[in-house]
């Protein structure tokens, strides 16, 4: 027979118990850094979503107000881009797991 070694009352199934991914999330939101982090991890995907070509020609690229604004040193490039954008926009939003894009807007 098993002996049980702890606090009176206390039942280890009953606990409160949490993966810690779970608890660092409500702990960022309640600071309010989970905005920031949604930003910094949009733009992070931004690579892996338009592939490496595309990220070379991008001269800026930064999300304000749900806006994703994307600088691009060609033309041309921009161009094709235009018709891709509501792709993009899912995909990035996909790729992050939040609905943090809104818009793309390219220069």
């Amino acid at each position: 027979m098993q002996k049980t070694i702890g606090v009176k009352g206390y039942n280890a199934r009953n606990t409160n118990e949490e993966p810690i991914k779970k608890v660092i999330k409500k702990m960022l939101e309640s600071f309010g850094f989970d905005e920031e982090i949604h930003k910094r991890r949009a733009i992070a995907a931004w690579p892996a979503i338009v592939g490496d070509y595309i990220a070379q020609h991008t001269t800026d690229l930064y999300l304000k107000n749900h806006r994703l604004y994307v600088h691009l040193d060609n033309a041309a490039l921009k161009s094709e881009l235009s018709y891709a954008k509501s792709r993009i926009k899912d995909a990035i939003n996909k790729h992050i797991e939040h609905n943090e894009v809104h818009e793309i807007i390219l220069r």
